[in-house]
């Protein structure tokens, strides 16, 4: 069977005329959302704690749950493959034996990935693109989905590398790359969601740019593949407004909106609630639109 044959009859995990919500939850000490105190001392999860969040984040309506057990901020620490199982292995096993619904294993780490999808979860989101782990295809192969990012270098120095002659042109080329080795493997065009990286070794004039100019970014990369935006608390929009992560989810909302609008087709927040009527809102107003 060919490869487009075979992508046609594998089912769609991203549909790219679809509109979609990722929620996060994260096991990390560090997070800047609220899931640290999902984590014991040990920084094992806590897991009935783990099972009533996720349970408010899927009854919000999400589409999809992004578990990660590894701070990929700048700066971050780099952290094991065996501490970053430690964290999320158990949340992801409980929570698919509990719940029929898509978990995604943040992380960039083919053993995570492997031990993540053995036990139940079916996308794999790898900030790097394929970059960090050369061995990380492969496992892909095995999951329903793949969402690839925009990453150069490390957490710890991916703001020294930020120097772009033409940023819509080379966040594409470098995600096309991504998208190569991705069906390079043989994982299904269908099953590939690329992300630009807001927030990962970006300037705050980059950040804007890459949303204000979403439907151009899309225009350069491969025809109908999926696009994700995770732009919920991140640092750029403390530019705009006071207080912590948290104070930041409104205008969260407000470029994410935007982004969906211009092209996208996923959202990647904490706020789950509110960005999911954001995702209503967006739908209808796209199919408001008078064709050019």
């Amino acid at each position: 069977m060919s490869d487009d044959r075979e992508d046609s009859r594998r089912k769609q995990v991203f549909p790219h005329n679809k509109l979609m919500v990722m929620g996060v939850l994260n096991l990390t000490p560090d997070s800047f959302s609220d899931s640290a105190t999902l984590l014991l001392p040990s920084e094992r999860p806590d897991i009935d704690k783990v099972v009533d969040k996720a349970s408010k984040l899927i009854a919000s309506k999400i589409d999809i749950l992004d578990i990660g057990g590894e701070s990929t901020r700048p700066g971050a620490e780099a952290v094991s493959a065996g501490r970053e199982i430690e964290r999320v292995l158990p949340a992801v096993e409980a929570l698919t034996k509990r719940f029929d619904f898509m978990i995604s294993i943040d992380t960039r780490k083919a053993l995570v990935a492997s031990e993540a999808l053995d036990a139940g979860a079916v996308v794999v989101n790898d900030v790097s693109g394929f970059r960090h782990d050369l061995d990380l295809p492969e496992i892909c192969r095995r999951a329903k989905g793949v969402v690839l990012g925009h990453l150069r270098d490390e957490p710890q120095s991916m703001q020294d590398n930020i120097e772009f002659k033409d940023l819509l042109s080379e966040v594409a080329c470098e995600l096309s790359c991504s998208y190569k080795k991705a069906r390079t493997v043989g994982i299904p065009h269908s099953s590939i969601c690329l992300d630009p990286g807001i927030g990962f070794g970006k300037t705050f004039a980059q950040n804007l740019e890459l949303i204000a100019n979403a439907d151009l970014l899309r225009s350069r990369l491969p025809r109908e593949v999926a696009i994700l935006f995770g732009i919920s608390r991140k640092a750029f929009l403390g530019e705009f407004v006071s207080g912590g992560p948290i104070a930041r989810d409104f205008l969260s909302h407000v470029a994410g909106a935007v982004a969906l609008f211009l092209g996208a087709t996923i959202v990647r927040v904490h706020a789950v609630a509110e960005a999911v009527q954001m995702k209503k809102l967006v739908g209808a107003l796209r199919s408001a639109r008078r064709p050019m």
